[in-house]
């Protein structure tokens, strides 16, 4: 069942994200109302991700910003709902995971996957450690397993170490179990879900999937990428 589970998921993600845009639309359109209201700047933003093997794709979102231009750092800072650079209804939407919503589109499309590694932005490709990439093994989520245990409380280690674990384990029980409790933390929030990961299971994906081909080759296309939309 698990070599063809990631064919059946493939398809059932498609299928479940067309469903869940026509069910969902009228939240769709509340939630384009409230940025709408936020002042000028499109409702809609795009970003370029990196995604399945490398590949990278635009992720969709409901702007919450007031400028997308936000400071790279590789020790990810919480963006709280307080934050001056946040919209007025950005909060809410961000607390709620409403602006994710246009990322079912990414799905539709077949680049993204409900449940999987959160697709991150290309200025990773630079400070990754080969292991890391491991988790373009699989298509990038709309949550994932680091997302349920900690994520923005985690350092980039850390979130990859959940992503390269469940790159190993996906099954479809696990899924489920991501996806109840990113209900969970999207009722009570990031911070009580903060897991701490050792430097000996770190240490352990390390070893196992530094040197391995597969990595090397998602490294190489992911770089190739990166020079391609820097060169246009």
């Amino acid at each position: 069942m698990r070599r063809r589970y990631p064919i059946f998921k493939y398809w059932f993600d498609r299928i479940a994200a067309l469903m869940a845009i026509i069910l969902l639309l009228p939240v769709f359109f509340f939630a384009a109302a409230l940025v709408a209201s936020d002042g000028k700047g499109n409702v809609i933003f795009r970003q370029l991700r990196v995604g399945y093997r490398g590949k990278f794709f635009y992720v969709y979102k409901f702007r919450t910003m007031k400028s997308i231009n936000v400071r790279f750092s590789v020790e990810r800072a919480v963006i709280e709902e307080d934050n001056d650079n946040v919209t007025r209804f950005g909060g809410f939407l961000r607390r709620y995971k409403l602006d994710e919503l246009p990322q079912l589109f990414n799905v539709l499309k077949g680049d993204m996957s409900f449940v999987g590694p959160r697709p991150l932005l290309p200025a990773y490709i630079g400070v990754y450690e080969p292991w890391e990439y491991r988790k373009f093994s699989v298509r990038p989520g709309l949550t994932g397993l680091a997302q349920t245990s900690g994520n923005g409380y985690l350092s980039v280690s850390e979130r990859s170490y959940f992503d390269v674990y469940y790159t190993e384990k996906c099954s479809l029980r696990l899924d489920i179990a991501i996806l109840l409790d990113t209900v969970k933390v999207i009722l009570k929030g990031e911070a009580g879900r903060k897991v701490r990961v050792g430097d000996y299971y770190i240490n352990y994906f390390r070893n196992k999937y530094g040197y391995s081909e597969e990595c090397r080759y998602f490294r190489e296309n992911a770089r190739n990428q990166l020079n391609y939309y820097s060169s246009i």
